[in-house]
């Protein structure tokens, strides 16, 4: 496989946390497992290779109690997020009861820290395994299964992860408002941990002083305005935000960039009309698969393409990924919402648009997405995390974002530019130059005709440069989306107008410039000579263009050193049955 999913971070979810990245296992890792600096010294060495791909469980590193979720099948792990494998069978009885208050006050005990512990993976291999018959594991396996269903169900109405289907506004998947959140007192309930504490031989008194303790430690965690919950070096999240709001997902703004995608053929618009029956969740620790499931796919469940949609498919889709704000266009971006907006909710349409207008502040939709800090800021803060920044609707606009195209980046090649000046700036061009060429003949002018001549004179010149920039960058801009979304629209960063995203932008060309990023694809379409000299001494180079017959390998007498660094992964040998 060439991108395989990457246990990196988590929030402090219990049970379930969505996984959000990937990484290019292209050939089994061999780009990664050659990685080297600047003077040829081996930088990476991948680890515990045994226990990739294998469905387990992690936790969050740092936390008032110990929060496991669970790790489908098909995922690498990672050295700052740790990991076990109960035996095959026992993942989830294995969870649940790393998850009791006795666990939790052993793995504290035995950490660093009391006030602020840290769960290693030798604590967690120490830990005592007792037995339970088999109508306690089956209550045990009951109880975490409906709590991961109810969560996995929840996170299908948010958009950047990998379970969405539809926003909230159309269909709302929880069972209560606030479906991920829980209570740190206990994971399990009160029934659980009575017999977790029995199974350790605790009797009422010592379990009573266990959960008094815990409380506690929440009690003072949560109440501690340090903000010292934050453990950016380990992958953690602030513990105060371990619920995700979800008045944040209940928008007109989650609901107009779901129908922006279904106008692109990202979404499927049928799961929203209800003309589709959204299929059973799978087994927890199945492979994730390669779509999310609300996603238009073909039968092999992968992206769709024109041929794989029926003729009587109820919205229209812009298959070359361009929209304009161009009023009148058959591609204008308002207009192809308001059409999505009419396959959803019928005759409703009109007034849902105004009520979305009205609540977002705007006029109209065209407003909406003409300002780079209204649909496109938003747009950004969705598709982010961390440091990671891939906004997947692109605005491209002329200097004062009079006329703006929008591509999206899934179907961006290396016409799309030519298709953006054919399709869309020479017929704006053409059309405004007869409209002023009617003014000017005009033998006398009103002033607001000479107003609107010298509007549109303007108006000519910006997209005369619009056009030339479009024909600049496409004469040797060959993106490859393998890049990621930074590189791949760093060439273009003139014509984004949210400043700081520009300012990214033209930060990462600049690094391309200098060199910085030549394993990109993109930086060997436009410096080949540089980048094959580069790939003479680097290996990693020289693999990721497919260039491996220019390495040459250094000589050297002395033995690479090679750093030992504990495991961040364990089995654990537990068999819990009777």
């Amino acid at each position: 496989q060439t991108w395989a999913y990457h246990v990196k971070a988590g929030a402090s979810q219990p049970w379930y946390s969505p996984i959000t990245l990937k990484v290019n296992w292209l050939n089994n890792g061999k780009e990664l497992k050659n990685f080297v600096d600047k003077n040829g010294k081996l930088r990476s060495r991948p680890q515990n290779l045994q226990y990739y791909f294998r469905p387990g469980f992690s936790w969050t590193l740092r936390a008032v109690r110990f929060i496991p979720y669970l790790i489908p099948s098909g995922c690498i792990p990672s050295v700052s997020r740790y990991m076990a494998f109960p035996r095959q069978g026992n993942e989830l009885e294995a969870m649940i009861i790393s998850a009791s208050r006795v666990a939790s006050a052993y793995l504290r005990f035995y950490g660093e820290f009391w006030q602020r512990p840290k769960y290693l993976v030798e604590t967690l291999k120490s830990l005592p395994w007792p037995k339970f018959d088999r109508e306690q594991q089956g209550y045990f396996i009951n109880q975490i299964l409906a709590d991961i269903q109810r969560r996995r169900k929840a996170y299908q109405n948010f958009e950047p992860f990998h379970e969405f289907v539809l926003p909230v506004l159309i269909k709302d998947f929880s069972d209560k408002g606030h479906a991920l959140a829980y209570d740190p007192s206990t994971l399990i309930g009160e029934e659980a941990e009575r017999w977790v504490s029995e199974a350790y031989g605790f009797n009422k008194q010592s379990s009573r002083r266990i959960e008094r303790d815990l409380n506690e430690a929440i009690a003072f965690k949560f109440g501690n305005d340090s903000g010292d919950s934050t453990d950016n070096d380990e992958g953690n999240s602030q513990e105060k935000d371990y619920v995700i709001d979800k008045s944040e997902y209940s928008t007109y703004e989650t609901s107009i960039s779901y129908v922006l995608g279904c106008s692109f053929g990202r979404w499927d618009i049928c799961y929203a009309t209800g003309e589709k029956i959204l299929p059973e969740l799978p087994d927890p620790f199945a492979p994730l698969p390669t779509c999310p499931p609300g996603m238009l796919q073909n039968t092999q469940n992968l992206p769709a393409e024109l041929q794989d949609v029926p003729v009587d498919y109820p919205l229209r889709i812009t298959w070359p990924g361009v929209l304009t704000n161009d009023k009148g266009h058959h591609e204008d971006i308002a207009r192809r919402i308001r059409e999505a907006l009419l396959v959803i909710w019928g005759e409703n349409a009109e007034s849902i648009e105004a009520e979305a207008c009205q609540i977002l502040g705007v006029d109209s939709f065209r407003a909406y997405f003409q300002k780079p800090n209204l649909f496109f800021a938003d747009h950004l803060k969705r598709y982010s995390k961390s440091r990671r920044q891939a906004p997947i609707y692109w605005p491209l606009s002329t200097v004062s974002g009079s006329y703006t195209l929008w591509l999206y980046y899934h179907r961006i090649n290396d016409q799309i530019l030519f298709t953006c000046v054919n399709d869309f700036v020479d017929p704006k061009l053409k059309q405004v130059a007869e409209d002023s060429a009617r003014l000017r003949q005009k033998s006398a002018r009103s002033s607001g005709e000479e107003n609107q001549l010298e509007r549109l004179v303007d108006f000519e010149s910006e997209l005369k440069d619009f056009r030339a920039e479009l024909l600049r960058v496409a004469a040797f801009w060959k993106p490859n989306l393998n890049d990621g979304v930074q590189i791949t629209a760093a060439p273009l960063w003139r014509l984004f107008k949210h400043r700081p995203w520009q300012k990214r932008l033209r930060t990462a060309w600049e690094k391309l410039e200098t060199g910085e990023y030549d394993w990109a694809h993109l930086a060997y379409s436009i410096w080949p000579d540089r980048v094959s000299k580069k790939c003479k001494t680097d290996k990693s180079f020289a693999i990721a263009h497919d260039l491996e017959h220019l390495y040459q390998e250094a000589k050297t007498d002395k033995p690479p050193k090679r750093s030992v660094k504990k495991s961040g992964q364990a089995e654990l040998n537990l068999d819990l049955s009777d």
